[in-house]
């Protein structure tokens, strides 16, 4: 009899966290298995200047003896690179994901390799990138089995750009354009009428104004041909992903030559798959006790009531099977066979305690467990006898508690759990047999004797029964573990990074695990990833643990103290790497453009070597040594009473402007002059409490001083340096514009684990700590009516209060592990409700009947 105790005991010790901090949102990402039969398949295109990486999805049920339809898709800026996957990130990489199982298409996936271009620019500059990508195509119509007449052209931002310029330049080879936040010119319109387009834009989109599309499609509209636009409310720039996935442009793609269904409500997000992981995760740098995640006793009970609630209904359901057996009665021999048995029950509470001497104690409190054993046959050569069903019925009147000590260690990265001791027994009184009809052929006067003696056997081996689940325990560790480690392997990264090639990855593994009866300690060492393809000559970078103690945690909640480290390790390798540059016209602010132009260089370049107009320039901001951080308050690093500082400032001690000319019909950049600026910004960074429910990341830039300038150029060809004053100025002007004396805030969501609300309550750094405070919300409910309010409350497993009253005006809050349930006592009837943790509501009389009502803060009626 081995129950299965793994939905029951598979404890988040650390789960997935989410936390968010202002515009950054870091999650932890599982990879997830492509759905059944659509696969992400990698190939290489071979030319004279190599080998270049492209993915072809294959669709399910693939066969070369049918003719598929195909869609060649253009990434944005964020893929360009030479691995071959960061394409798939954003975009349709992650709709196609979603829809793996039925996406009818071939979808074919190159890649930009072009890390120099700008941003909007990288297949439309004048590179061999779009020949290269479209000769791609034609390998690809070799290979498979493709309808020729069915290929649609899609783009998205720097790749929707080159969807235009394609679409213009063979409109009659697409079935139908897709270009999502781009642009094309006036002199495409002819050529587009020959072909339909629908195009996407988001109407705050402050990169690609709107007008970039719509007038496009007005332009090919009135020419004669047929294109769409959808402008989506909100989403900046960055919309692909939400617009890609979303079911009416699948259906458009299937049937182009029918009008789109252009009426789509942009408040239902479509489904994404997350393919964060298609990047090759190649360590980079490894950092010690990087971060330490403590779980407070509170937090712990309140993830007790979520372990039993998201325990499925069927996880004490199953059967085990019959045995056969020989008895002796007198000298007689009876052969006896026990038919199969059924067992259901339910899980009613759980309780995870943190023990003073280091163990972690799971209770599992069950509730209606029946064992019903089919049949029983005895046979002898003087009686044959059939019983019929008869159930054991456990915790029928109280709760039976499975009790769990098990100590968390760590060895070789790894969490392990080790038995301490399992507790497990039925009171007399809480279980009860039935008892058996008995059919026995020729003898019915045993009948009787023989059903009590069934019941007795089963009584007498109630410590067997008890045994049996205390033994399954062992066997679901055992169990646990691989699911452990397999969080491990797991990726943390920003969301919505907008640079996949520049994106934060960290992998942490645990150092170390702590429990007493406060709660339980983690700490995590991480694995930090490269930034661009790394040689396997190339060391891994070591970043030892910091002898800054880590802050004090406090006893409520969830604590977190990130190291600095990370930062420095991230850095390092973004400075040793080639894509940590932006082009200073894909910057924001006129400031920064003016450092691109002609009238810049050539009011700080030598009279000398001033630039003819005809002649082209890339300005680049490049980052070039490690960021330097430190905190700015005198602060006791002890986030017990919450004093952490709020003031951080970033060190830059080298970004290097670089400045490229290029001749007209040149294709290749000749590098010119090289700008090395130090300077710091300082930020203050904090969480803000709007109202009971209500968190604001705040977000402060200070301005910065002007920075320090060396300027050179990089040929011998004239001894006159550079104006260095001017250049400072110029870039303090447009850093200033951008960042200094700015304010950025974000709403704070709560965290949610499972059923379980968190709410932000601090934000900090210590001198090498971020750190972070999360709290375990309250209900609040106020009075908003003119007459007193009396009602009762209860827990899940806990009965009604005595009465409480509510005067006019005023507020209750309640500090609870759990949800509660809220009844309004009074002549118009009881109004029964069900209050999640972190709730804010109001009471308000009805207009017509007069009852007290309950209602959230800013909405309409609670749902009872």
């Amino acid at each position: 009899m081995r129950f299965r105790w793994n939905a029951c005991l598979s404890l988040v010790v650390v789960g997935a966290a989410v936390v968010t901090l202002g515009d950054v949102t870091v999650v932890c990402a599982q990879p997830a298995p492509t759905a059944a039969g659509g696969k992400f398949v990698d190939h290489v295109y071979r030319d004279a200047e190599g080998e270049h990486k492209y993915v072809v999805f294959e669709p399910a049920g693939y066969t070369p003896e049918k003719k598929w339809p195909l869609v060649f898709y253009l990434h944005g800026a964020s893929g360009r690179g030479r691995d071959g996957r960061a394409q798939l990130v954003v975009g349709l990489g992650p709709a196609v994901k979603a829809r793996a199982a039925t996406l009818p298409f071939l979808v074919v996936f190159p890649q930009n390799e072009n890390l120099r271009s700008r941003l909007l620019g990288g297949w439309t500059d004048g590179s061999n990138e779009l020949p290269r990508a479209l000769k791609i195509l034609d390998e690809v119509e070799r290979t498979y089995s493709v309808d020729r007449q069915h290929e649609i052209l899609a783009g998205v931002s720097m790749g929707a750009f080159g969807a235009w310029s394609v679409a213009a330049e063979s409109p009659t080879r697409w079935k139908a354009v897709i270009a999502v936040s781009g642009g094309g010119e006036p002199e495409f319109v002819p050529a587009l009428t020959k072909v339909p387009v629908w195009a996407f834009h988001a109407a705050d989109d402050q990169l690609v104004p709107p007008t970039r599309s719509t007038g496009l499609v007005e332009a090919i509209n009135a020419a004669g041909g047929r294109a769409y636009v959808s402008i989506v409310p909100r989403g900046g720039h960055n919309i692909g992903a939400a617009v890609l996935a979303r079911d009416e442009v699948f259906a458009w793609l299937e049937h182009p030559e029918t009008a789109p269904n252009t009426n789509i409500d942009w408040s239902q997000r479509a489904a994404t798959a997350d393919l964060t992981d298609e990047i090759p995760f190649i360590p980079g740098a490894e950092v010690e006790t990087a971060a330490r995640i403590r779980l407070n006793s509170d937090l712990l009970d309140s993830l007790s009531y979520v372990v039993a609630e998201r325990v499925p209904a069927d996880a004490l359901q199953g059967w085990k099977p019959g045995r056969f057996e020989q008895q002796r009665s007198g000298l007689m021999s009876i052969d006896v066979t026990v038919g199969g048995m059924h067992y259901a029950g339910r899980l009613e509470q759980a309780r995870i305690t943190p023990l003073a001497s280091g163990h972690l104690r799971v209770q599992l409190g069950l509730r209606d467990l029946t064992m019903t054993i089919t049949g029983t046959r005895l046979q002898s050569r003087l009686l044959s006898a059939q019983a019929g069903p008869m159930a054991i019925y456990i915790g029928h009147r109280e709760t039976v508690w499975l009790t769990v000590d098990v100590l968390p260690y760590v060895v070789d990265r790894q969490l392990k759990l080790q038995l301490a001791s399992v507790d497990f027994h039925i009171p007399h009184h809480n279980w009860s047999i039935s008892r058996p009809g008995v059919d026995v052929r020729g003898m019915p006067f045993l009948e009787g004797r023989i059903a009590d003696r069934l019941v007795e056997g089963i009584a007498e081996k109630k410590g067997m029964i008890e045994q049996e689940i205390r033994n399954g325990v062992p066997q679901m560790l055992t169990q646990m573990e691989p699911r452990l480690a397999a969080m491990w392997s797991r990726t943390v990264t920003h969301r919505h990074w907008p640079m996949p090639l520049w994106q934060p990855r960290f992998r942490f593994y645990p150092e170390a695990v702590t429990v007493n009866e406060q709660g339980i300690e983690l700490r995590l060492g991480a694995t930090v990833a490269a930034l661009a393809p790394k040689s396997a000559t190339v060391p891994l970078l070591k970043f030892p643990a910091d002898a800054d103690v880590l802050p004090i945690a406090s006893n409520e909640g969830i604590d977190v103290a990130a190291s600095m480290r990370l930062i420095d390790a991230y850095s390092t390798l973004l400075a040793s790497s080639d894509v940590a540059r932006f082009h200073v016209l894909d910057m924001s602010g006129e400031g920064f453009h003016r450092l691109g132009r002609h009238a810049f260089w050539n009011a700080v370049l030598p009279a000398d070597r001033r630039l003819p107009e005809t002649t082209e320039l890339s300005t680049e901001v490049v980052v070039t040594k490690p960021f330097q951080l430190r905190t700015l308050d005198d602060v006791e690093k002890n986030f017990v009473q919450g004093d952490v500082g709020h003031r951080l400032a970033v060190g830059i001690p080298q970004m290097q402007l670089q400045l490229a000319t290029r001749e007209p019909g040149q294709s290749k950049w000749t590098d010119a002059a090289v700008v090395d600026l130090a300077f710091a910004q300082v930020l203050r960074l904090g969480i803000e409490h709007r109202s009971f429910a209500e968190r604001k990341f705040d977000l402060q830039f200070e301005t910065i001083e002007p920075p320090r300038v060396e300027a050179r150029l990089l040929d011998a060809g004239s001894s006159s340096p550079l104006n260095v004053d001017h250049i400072a100025a110029q870039f303090h002007d447009a850093w200033s514009n951008n960042f200094g004396r700015t304010e950025r805030e974000r709403r704070m969501a709560d965290v949610k684990l499972g059923q379980l609300t968190l709410r932000w309550q601090d934000i900090g750094v210590t001198d090498r700590h971020f750190v972070v405070r999360l709290l375990r919300p309250g209900i609040r409910v106020y009075n908003k009516s003119d007459a007193v309010v009396e009602y009762q409350v209860r827990g899940p497993l806990t009965p009604w209060s005595e009465a409480w009253r509510l005067a006019p005006g005023q507020h209750h809050e309640f500090r609870t592990a759990t949800p509660i349930t809220w009844k309004t006592l009074g002549p118009s009837g009881e109004q029964v409700y069900t209050l999640p943790l972190g709730f804010e509501a109001q009471i308000r009389s009805g207009a017509v009947s007069g009852a007290m009502n309950l209602y959230e803060w800013s909405d309409g009626p609670i749902r009872r």
